[in-house]
C-alpha cells in the first residue's frame, strides 16, 4: 500500500465520520462501493457481471429534500486520476450528476472540502 493510497483511505474514513454525524441528523445518507484494489480475475468478472463499474467514484452521497446526489472521488495532491475514473466522471457529469474530485493534502482538508460543498451548494446548515 502506497503513501497516497493510505492518505486517500484516511481522507475517506474521516469524511465518513463527518457524514455519519450529518446522517444522524437526517440530512443525508451515503454509500461506498468497494471497487478499489486487486482481485483475482474470476472475482473481478463476477463483480462486473453483478453491476460493478470500473472507475466508479469512492462515495455516493444521497441528500434529501429535494432528493439529490453528490458523487465524490478522493485523491491526494500527487494522486493520479485513472482513465477509467475520468471516463466514469465524464459519464456521470453528462447524465447531470454532481461528480467532484476531492484533491487534498490531509484528511482534515478532505473533511473541510466536503463540508464546504454540503454547506454552500446543498444548504446543509450543520456542515462545519
Amino acid at each position: 500500500m502506497t503513501l497516497d493510497t493510505r492518505l486517500e483511505d484516511q481522507c475517506q474514513m474521516e469524511t465518513i465520520k463527518y457524514l455519519e454525524f450529518l446522517e444522524n441528523r437526517g440530512h443525508l445518507t451515503f454509500n461506498h462501493s468497494p471497487v478499489e484494489g486487486k482481485r483475482p480475475k474470476h472475482t473481478l468478472f463476477k463483480l462486473i457481471k453483478m453491476g460493478m463499474k470500473i472507475g466508479h467514484p469512492d462515495l455516493d452521497i444521497y441528500i434529501g429534500h429535494p432528493p439529490r446526489m453528490l458523487i465524490l472521488e478522493f485523491k491526494t495532491m500527487t494522486g493520479v486520476i485513472s482513465k477509467a475514473q475520468q471516463k466514469r466522471a465524464n459519464l456521470l457529469g453528462a447524465l447531470g450528476f454532481d461528480h467532484r474530485f476531492i484533491i487534498a493534502e490531509s484528511s482534515s482538508d478532505c473533511v473541510n472540502q466536503v463540508a464546504r460543498i454540503l454547506r454552500e451548494d446543498y444548504g446543509i446548515k450543520d456542515a462545519q
